[in-house]
């Protein structure tokens, strides 16, 4: 099964119809495309994304009928997947910029503090305060400068 990867110039006035195209077109238009096409919408819309349901509604079929296919072909369910995306770009927020953890839960549309909390845990195995503070003592660590420490009361 050939794809063609398909480049598409970032701008307010591309419409969802040509984003739900995707990158790869492929002629047989099987479930495996389908799920790819997904898979790219979820990770390009993560900061605009406010809700799953909006990713069938673009590429034209039902939540059932995406979420069944996309478990099948993916591996994982779509919840799961983009879970993942949001919490890999909280990690690059927290990494390379001095938001707060409230504002990168805001920007990634969680429900509250508390959400983002527990979803960057789980996948983690550590809050997104422990890790902006491990993220920021490294930096401070490589430039032989302070260390920033938790202080329990």
């Amino acid at each position: 099964m050939a794809y063609q990867w398909i480049t598409y110039e970032r701008s307010d006035a591309v419409t969802d119809a040509a984003w739900s195209r995707g990158p790869l077109v492929n002629s047989s238009g099987g479930k495996k495309d389908i799920a790819l096409r997904a898979a790219w919408y979820l990770e390009e819309r993560s900061f605009s994304l406010k809700e799953l349901r909006e990713v069938a509604d673009v590429l034209g079929y039902s939540y059932s009928y995406l979420s069944h296919v996309f478990r099948e072909e993916m591996g994982m369910s779509l919840q799961s997947y983009y879970s993942r995306i949001k919490v890999r770009k909280a990690m690059e927020l927290l990494r390379k910029t001095d938001a707060t953890v409230t504002r990168v839960a805001e920007l990634l549309h969680y429900q509250s503090i508390h959400s983002f909390s527990k979803a960057f845990k789980r996948q983690t195995g550590q809050s997104p305060s422990e890790y902006q503070l491990q993220v920021w003592n490294e930096k401070d660590t490589d430039k032989k400068s302070r260390k920033i420490e938790i202080v329990y009361r």
